[in-house]
């Protein structure tokens, strides 16, 4: 393998890396505010947010949310 393949071959691995850790910062985020009691006006961002996650979770983990 060519010295610029596995340049490359880095470059995309750092890359899914830093999705890995946004992915797992947007989950760790999402987990805290489910358990949070919140004002009612708050609540329809913290469903969003919580949504998100669970979007981001299958994406990532090659799942499936039963639909």
């Amino acid at each position: 393998m060519s010295d610029a393949a596995k340049e490359q071959i880095w470059a995309l691995e750092s890359k899914l890396n830093n999705i890995a850790n946004l992915v797992a910062t947007v989950e760790a985020v999402s987990w805290k505010l489910a358990q949070s009691d919140v004002p009612d006006d708050v609540k329809p961002f913290r469903d969003a947010a919580i949504g998100i996650s669970h979007a981001l979770h299958v994406q990532t983990e090659g799942g499936h949310d039963g639909g």
